[in-house]
């Protein structure tokens, strides 16, 4: 139970919150009405990063040859996998941040 209350508080803090604060639409949430855009992340995976695996226009990433603990294998857009283990399913699709101050 205290890994659930600690997730939900890390959910609150690094999703919601910030899309509260800065009043971004359909974001920061997986509900209906919400865009369904997140990554899921193994905590124990072991991942170092190489220029030729970054899906960028540049090529090649700051990161080249560093080790990290935790990296994502799956990332959703729109409802959509667009990666899954390593491989880029889809071309990106991204849309303009829709904001709403009060």
């Amino acid at each position: 139970m205290l890994c659930a209350t600690k997730g939900k508080k890390v959910i609150e803090l690094v999703c919601e919150g910030p899309c509260r604060v800065l009043g971004i639409q359909n974001k920061g949430r997986i509900e209906v009405g919400y865009d369904a855009d997140f990554a899921l992340v193994d905590l124990n995976l072991e991942h170092t990063f190489e220029d030729s695996e970054m899906a960028t226009q540049s090529g090649w990433t700051p990161y080249h040859s560093d080790t990290v603990t935790g990296f994502p294998i799956a990332t959703v857009l729109a409802g959509e996998v667009v990666m899954k283990d390593g491989q880029l399913l889809a071309r990106s699709h991204g849309a303009p941040l829709t904001f709403s101050f009060s």
